[in-house]
């Protein structure tokens, strides 16, 4: 909080959030963290980015040039961490890509293979149909020519 007209500023600041993990299941039996917190990547209250922030404009107002050298490297600190949690939050997405990726190729090779067992092929089907009419109808053919009925048949 300052009050600019007398360029006095107070550092209360402090993380309010939830400093939990937040995970998601990204393949059966993998679980992966999706959130980094706060604290590991803008520093503990009472030494966080924002008091840094907050010093250095404190120092150069107060025209403490030794103040401000020390929250600039203080700040290329601050700067250093968050780079390397962009960096795991990159890696992170990289690797959350291609499990996508994969998954869809998997989703599309499964379909192929269901599609090969499940689709027929009409020419082959209807000539199996055909061969085996025509042998049922030589089968009916035989048995009537063997069995001949009589008069004594149709007597009874």
């Amino acid at each position: 909080k300052c009050d600019w007209s007398s360029d006095v500023c107070s550092s209360d600041l402090s993380f309010v959030g939830q400093a939990a993990t937040i995970e998601r299941t990204i393949a059966p039996g993998l679980r992966m963290q999706i959130n980094l917190n706060a604290e590991d990547v803008f520093g503990p209250n009472g030494s966080s980015l924002f008091d840094t922030v907050s010093d250095l404009a404190q120092q150069i107002r107060s025209g403490n040039v030794t103040g401000v050298d020390s929250a600039i490297t203080s700040l290329d600190t601050h700067t250093t961490a968050m780079q390397g949690s962009l960096a795991e939050l990159g890696t992170r997405s990289s690797r959350l890509e291609s499990m996508q990726e994969a998954n869809s190729a998997a989703g599309l090779t499964l379909k192929q293979q269901l599609s090969d067992v499940e689709d027929v092929d009409l020419t082959k089907a209807v000539m199996d149909l055909r061969l085996q009419e025509t042998s049922y109808q030589a089968a009916l053919s035989a048995t009537s020519r063997v069995i001949q009925p009589t008069l004594m048949d149709f007597l009874r």
